[in-house]
């Protein structure tokens, strides 16, 4: 398995425990407002614009997109009832009335999947307000029913990165992976790349000229196989090599090639680290038992998520 050093030498003025394998580390990055003096967590922007191009996370901008049919929330496949569905208020009416000692109806949600299909703002936001205006329509249905409904929201990352006048009228909002994002919310233009404040921090163990790749103690295990078929740079970017790729995952490690040509194996020596910037920060993060917080290469806080289902 080999022993993984921690991101700076250990000393009287900075003791903190090993980082287990593949540690996540939220990244004060470039441009950060706290100038990188202390660590830089991502808050809602609601002005950002289109996707970018980012030529050292190997991301080139996608063309605009129609916006889909804002027909409704989502029409992913996923749980619950149509709001148009006349047993949607059937539903809301016995969970009110029949088993109010069992079941409390506190509100409606929406998720604005289909926002994850949109590749521009505008359509982004038809979705959210589109999802808005019927999980709206259907409380005030409710309430003119008599049913309480005390609770109004809708969420997802890309419709909560670029809000409508219309969500002031809801009373809650389910942001998604603001805290971190990734390099899905990229590709999408939720947020620009140097907002994307997580990373995973991994090991060159092998050197394998025969096949022009770089072996690294990074697996799916650690990182997802979530974006492999979804982004040039498959389940994450390497973070300041544009030139490296990331093409293929077993559960323990990486394989790591050249987008062209031979691999310079000098500049990349056993011992040193990379770090992955993870197309889909959510499964990332579910991963790992602790977060390292650090900023001039130091660890100042440990995170321990709430976990488990």
């Amino acid at each position: 398995m080999g022993q993984r050093c921690p991101i700076s030498p250990p000393s009287p003025h900075n003791r903190f425990p090993p980082p287990s394998p593949n540690p996540i580390f939220t990244h004060p990055p470039p441009g950060c407002p706290t100038g990188g003096d202390a660590p830089c967590v991502c808050v809602l922007s609601p002005n950002l614009p289109s996707p970018p191009s980012c030529p050292t996370l190997g991301i080139k901008s996608p063309p605009p997109s129609p916006p889909p049919s804002p027909s409704g929330p989502s029409s992913w496949p996923a749980a619950g009832v149509r709001p148009t569905d006349p047993g949607a208020l059937s539903l809301a009416r016995a969970i009110a009335e029949e088993a109010p000692e069992e079941v409390t109806l506190v509100g409606v949600y929406a998720h604005c999947g289909d926002t994850y299909g949109c590749r521009d703002v505008p359509a982004i936001q038809a979705i959210a307000r589109a999802t808005t205006s019927a999980v709206l329509d259907f409380v005030t249905t409710l309430r003119q029913a008599g049913v309480p409904c005390p609770q109004a929201s809708i969420g997802s990352t890309p419709s909560c990165s670029h809000p409508v006048p219309e969500m002031a009228q809801l009373t809650e909002l389910h942001p998604g992976n603001y805290l971190f994002y990734d390099l899905q919310q990229t590709l999408l233009g939720s947020c620009q790349p140097e907002e994307v404040a997580i990373r995973v921090l991994t090991r060159v163990i092998g050197h394998y000229p025969h096949r022009n790749q770089l072996l690294v103690d990074c697996g799916w295990a650690a990182l997802s196989l979530h974006g492999r078929d979804q982004a040039p740079t498959g389940c994450a970017a390497i973070e300041g090599h544009p030139q490296l790729r990331l093409v293929g995952l077993t559960q323990e490690h990486g394989q790591v090639e050249a987008v062209d040509g031979r691999l310079d194996f000098e500049r990349f020596p056993l011992g040193s680290t990379l770090a992955l910037i993870p197309f889909h920060a959510c499964a990332t993060a579910a991963m790992h038992p602790v977060y390292y917080v650090h900023a001039e290469g130091k660890v100042v806080e440990l995170w321990r998520p709430v976990r488990g289902w």
